[in-house]
């Protein structure tokens, strides 16, 4: 009930954005669904949306202690994403654990280099902000189906909170993305009461290297074919988990909210059939691995953001047929003849 609520309060502050009100008018509403996001945290709407609730709270200078609540939320949940760190500085305000990693690389990381260019080059960094808006932000969400959501019943608007969030926290020239149908210009510029911090992003140099990982998945040995070293940990957890924890706390610990909308559709699924391999590409789709898309893009668009973990071996592409209006592609080892991870068919597409 109360992930339907943020829902509605969503659509709501989008609708009336793009319906040109005034800002002030978001204001309210902002603060009626700020509780229900303190609520429910960003384990339960996402971290996206969580991400953007908190930008928005910049834009429209909400009170500091409002915006330590969902501070102090985003800790409990053990939020691990620089960018939020980056946006929870700026309004001078301290979280309880440092981050070591993005929770989605894509399109988050490239907010990085616009963030760095404009310590030394604001002109730089503005040109680049341009392009993050005109040409990545949208396909950076291409797993979430918004490039073609503005041809869906119901759409209200996508807007990059984030973005312009960091472009007031930046001061940078952004009058060339006023007309943009994404960034929020009016909102960047609704107020200039706050004095914000600017903080370079200490990011983690990741190592790939042997000893971080977990060699091996025990239970099917097969799926080593096709599933890379850096995952091998969290497939074995995820399948002792599937085993040994009650149906609740496993479809809330995997976020199975994504394919079950509630956990009674997820029991009913379980009675009636094998659900590991749809289980195992949804986990592997939020690690990165995998690429989701909606069935109305075309894959050629989205070939750089296939990422190749198989850094020593040739490569194929595949896709995953989880019989629904979604497709999922993933770089897989040239020599692996796997057809199946448990009752989800590979498809080679090469």
């Amino acid at each position: 009930m109360k992930n339907n609520l943020y829902i509605l309060v969503n659509q709501v502050v989008r609708a009336k954005y793009s319906l040109g009100l005034p800002c002030k008018e978001l204001e309210n509403t902002y603060l009626e669904g700020l509780g229900v996001v303190f609520e429910l945290g960003c384990s339960s709407i996402g971290y996206v949306n969580y991400l953007q609730y908190f930008a928005l709270g910049i834009l429209l200078e909400t009170d500091k202690a409002e915006m330590e609540r969902l501070v102090k939320k985003a800790d409990e949940d053990k939020l691990d994403d620089l960018i939020f760190d980056f946006l929870v500085s700026s309004y001078g305000l301290k979280r309880s654990m440092a981050s070591s990693k993005y929770q989605k690389e894509k399109p988050y990381k490239l907010l990085t280099e616009i963030i760095e260019l404009s310590f030394h080059d604001k002109d730089a960094s503005a040109k680049k902000l341009k392009e993050y808006m005109q040409v990545k932000w949208l396909r950076g969400h291409a797993d979430y189906g918004w490039v073609n959501a503005h041809k869906e019943a119901g759409y209200v608007g996508l807007w990059s909170f984030e973005a312009a969030a960091v472009a007031k926290i930046l001061c940078l020239d952004d009058c060339k993305l006023e007309n943009d149908n994404h960034y929020p210009y009016d909102l960047a510029h609704y107020k200039n009461n706050k004095e914000l911090v600017i903080t370079p992003i200490k990011e983690s140099k990741e190592r790939f290297e042997p000893d971080m990982y977990e060699f091996g998945i025990a239970e099917s040995k097969e799926l080593e074919q096709i599933i890379p070293v850096q995952f091998h940990k969290l497939i074995n957890q995820l399948l002792l988990d599937y085993r040994e924890l009650e149906d609740q706390r496993f479809w809330k610990k995997y976020n199975l909210d994504d394919i079950w909308f509630t956990i009674e559709e997820y029991r009913m699924d379980k009675r009636n059939e094998e659900l590991l391999g749809q289980i195992i590409v949804n986990v592997l789709v939020n690690s990165g691995y995998i690429l989701q898309l909606d069935y109305k893009e075309n894959v050629e668009d989205f070939m750089d953001d296939i990422i190749d973990f198989w850094k020593t071996k040739e490569v194929k592409i595949v896709t995953f047929d989880l019989m629904n209006d979604q497709y999922y592609y993933a770089k897989i080892p040239q020599d692996s003849n796997l057809k199946r991870i448990y009752e989800i068919e590979l498809i080679d597409i090469n």
